[in-house]
């Protein structure tokens, strides 16, 4: 575990903070009627990958529809997410086998949009974000 095994919460302005261009980021998530957001960040048993969770609570259904829906990375490679409805996936492969390398994949649920990265050393395996997204969705779903 890296940080509080329950997670952070985030102001919006912490949200806000981690954007390229954080007072429009500000004025986007509060036009898409976002409150707040919560942070978890872990290590895999064998300490070669790092996983964090961001979700981001939004007034309804819609509004987090709409935000994951535009969620939008410039750089690395699409891929598609099996299993999960509207889910989206990139891949930042590094230039070598040694270079730092994560995925990152999005989705929604309910009022509530989700983003899991994994980084790790090299090309991180794609199938890994699946599993990770599942149990996300049974956890906002069913509590447990």
């Amino acid at each position: 575990m890296i940080g509080d095994p329950d997670g952070t919460s985030e102001s919006l302005q912490d949200l806000a903070d981690e954007m390229n261009d954080p007072s429009q980021g500000l004025t986007n998530l509060k036009s898409w009627n976002c409150s707040g957001g919560a942070d978890r960040q872990y290590r895999s048993s064998d300490g070669t990958l790092t996983i964090r969770t961001e979700l981001l609570h939004f007034d309804d259904d819609s509004d987090a529809s709409g935000w994951a829906s535009g969620f939008r990375f410039t750089d690395g490679t699409s891929f598609s997410v099996p299993g999960i409805g509207d889910a989206q996936g990139r891949a930042f492969d590094p230039s070598d086998a040694e270079g730092a390398g994560s995925i990152v994949g999005w989705s929604h649920d309910g009022d509530v949009m989700y983003e899991i990265e994994i980084d790790g050393v090299g090309r991180i395996d794609r199938s890994l974000l699946g599993p990770l997204m599942r149990r996300e969705e049974q956890l906002l779903s069913t509590g447990h």
